[in-house]
């Protein structure tokens, strides 16, 4: 049986994430994977070459040695707030004149290529193409148009696009690990995949990944992808928020979040918790307020996903609702 063997590279604002896995008869076994933390990255884009490079290094390292496997070309995971999606078509003449032809999988594939023909910025380059759709001459709605007959082939398509610069940037970094990118990707579209079922994507769904720097959006309808957007807020806005009300440091602020923190105020009850500081200081927080301030940013992330969503014609037939993952 033949195996592929694979490897996943994740560049998030908090951390590297490399998953190792193995590819057979549609199946998937992970063999590895690992997470380094690093402040090399922020929104999206790298600030410090030597620190990803280094996370990038670690994480991939560790993931070998569980996985027991050598690795050289990744799939690459990014986000940020320079990536824009757009809706685009391309088309391919398949028979002669009016005469109808069959239609192969090298139509399906240049109009999917026709697609990109897009404008974008100068410092944009597209970096995944999403078929949702086909027309056949006159017959919309088709999902594989393979061996049937016609005499156009259109093809209706998500294209991905990011800036140059911080994709070179991604480039050099994997280089400098040693690494090849075999292919870019929008992180929550791939998260799309993992954390959606297709009935969800079916009848209507929006995911919203919120990490540490941005909260990634990407809305499905009819199991095709109709927008997406980077908000630029993310998790540690809600950390900073804490350690500026209750004056204590952004690392304690992170634990306090994470060990007793949500954002339902009227549920939290009216209790103090003795928070240990520096040099063997204490002080009492209470809980209530604590989801006050919690609550103040995650409203403002809501309205945000709110206001993108109704910025598309499907506002109002998204009937599985919105989807939370991330890891804030």
């Amino acid at each position: 049986m033949d195996k592929k063997i694979w490897c996943g590279v994740d560049f998030g604002s908090s951390k590297v994430g490399t998953i190792i896995g193995e590819i057979q008869e549609g199946n998937i076994r992970i063999l590895g994977f690992s997470f380094e933390e690093t402040d090399g990255i922020k929104e999206g884009e790298i600030i410090n070459l030597g620190k990803t490079v280094d996370a990038l290094q670690k994480a991939v390292s560790r993931a070998k040695e569980q996985a027991k496997v050598e690795v050289k070309d990744v799939i690459v995971g990014i986000t940020g707030s320079h990536i824009e999606g757009k809706v685009s078509q391309g088309f391919v003449a398949v028979g002669k004149g009016r005469e109808s032809g069959e239609i192969s999988e090298r139509h399906v594939a240049q109009a999917i290529e026709n697609s990109k023909t897009i404008h974008l910025a100068q410092d944009q380059e597209i970096i995944q193409v999403i078929p949702n759709s086909f027309r056949v001459d006159h017959r919309e709605g088709i999902k594989e148009p393979v061996g049937m007959l016609g005499v156009r082939l259109d093809a209706n398509t998500y294209i991905i696009a990011a800036n140059s610069t911080s994709l070179r940037n991604y480039e050099l970094a994997l280089t400098k690990a040693g690494l090849r990118r075999a292919a870019f990707y929008f992180q929550p579209i791939a998260a799309s995949y993992a954390v959606l079922d297709e009935e969800e994507k079916e009848s209507g769904v929006v995911l919203a990944d919120i990490g540490k720097d941005t909260t990634d959006i990407v809305v499905w309808y009819q199991n095709e992808v109709i927008h997406t957007a980077v908000i630029p807020i993310g998790g540690d806005f809600i950390t900073h928020d804490i350690s500026i009300v209750l004056k204590i440091q952004k690392k304690i602020a992170e634990k306090l979040k994470m060990d007793h923190g949500h954002a339902y105020p009227d549920i939290a009850p009216d209790e103090e918790i003795l928070v240990e500081l520096s040099r063997g200081k204490t002080k009492k927080v209470n809980k209530k307020e604590l989801a006050e301030i919690i609550e103040a940013r995650v409203s403002q992330i809501m309205n945000h996903i709110k206001r993108e969503i109704t910025s598309t014609e499907y506002r109002d037939r998204l009937a599985s609702g919105i989807v939370l993952t991330g890891g804030t």
